[in-house]
């Protein structure tokens, strides 16, 4: 059963960066349940971290499944990382996805900043390449506490 895009399901990724041009990335994903083993298979066989996968109700239908992930790397390689385990799902903007009727899928699934990452140029890899160039801010955790 398909989910509708009112339902305010989202997959959301934060990018921090970190010492040395690293960069921490950690996705969570909104997935049905037909969706969690490509998705934990892709994530995990790209080195991801699953920290966790759970449910929260047990008689909705569809039965949706959440899953917090965590890498260290690259920010444009761990997007384009990401993007294999969005391409797994039914996200807008993904090569499963089933455009809506009357429009192309233009979205790349989930967001950014309160944004559709659809509306940053080029999706997550743009997100990733903003945020090396210093454009963007994703969810930046400050490590100043005076």
């Amino acid at each position: 059963m398909p989910t509708q895009s009112d339902t305010g399901l989202a997959s959301t990724v934060a990018f921090e960066p970190l010492a040395g041009g690293q960069t921490a990335v950690a996705p969570d994903f909104a997935l049905t349940a037909a969706e969690v083993q490509p998705v934990m298979q892709t994530m995990r066989g790209q080195g991801f971290t699953i920290h966790c996968l759970y449910n929260q109700e047990t008689a909705e239908n569809p039965q949706l499944y959440f899953s917090h992930q965590l890498k260290t790397g690259d920010a444009l390689q761990l997007a384009q990382q990401i993007r294999k385990g969005l391409d797994q799902t039914n996200s807008p903007g993904s090569q499963a996805a089933t455009p809506p009727s009357g429009g192309a899928n233009t979205g790349a699934g989930g967001t950014a900043g309160g944004r559709p990452l659809g509306e940053l140029a080029g999706g997550i890899a743009a997100l990733a390449a903003a945020l090396l160039a210093g454009a963007a801010v994703i969810r930046r955790r400050s490590t100043n506490h005076t």
